[in-house]
């Protein structure tokens, strides 16, 4: 460990420290994948793929949400969504969160159209005939 230590502190090893990284997510990524494998784990969960393998729950999810490990196999692992924290398995938000952010922005557009017709208005000017 203290070599590597070096090597990141040195100098020259700004060149080297994605490689490092890189290495680093490769073994994570090989291990979640590993234990996957095995028939008996493929009903883990995601607590149950951490506590197992001690790659970090945010690291699954970016092999998840990258593409590299396909959950079509596995029924039980998910991420939580960003705003409730129900268990997802695509995309960031669940569907009633989803939902409600659509519909959310459907009334703030509304509301910005009706403030900006009340501007209109006013800022006009109406002649009347006498």
């Amino acid at each position: 460990m203290f070599t590597l230590w070096k090597l990141i502190c040195s100098k020259r090893s700004a060149q080297h420290l994605p490689e490092l990284l890189s290495g680093r997510r490769r073994y994570q990524y090989e291990r979640v994948v590993t234990f996957l494998r095995k028939r008996e784990n493929r009903t883990a969960t995601m607590y149950e793929v951490v506590k197992k393998t001690n790659v970090p729950d945010l690291r699954i999810q970016q092999f998840i949400q990258q593409g590299r490990l396909l959950i079509a196999k596995f029924p039980n692992l998910g991420y939580p969504c960003l705003e409730c924290g129900q268990s997802i398995r695509e995309g960031k938000l669940c569907h009633n969160c989803a939902q409600q952010l659509k519909n959310d922005l459907a009334k703030h557009e509304i509301e910005t159209k009706r403030q900006n017709e009340r501007q209109d208005r006013l800022s006009t000017y109406r002649l009347k005939d006498k």
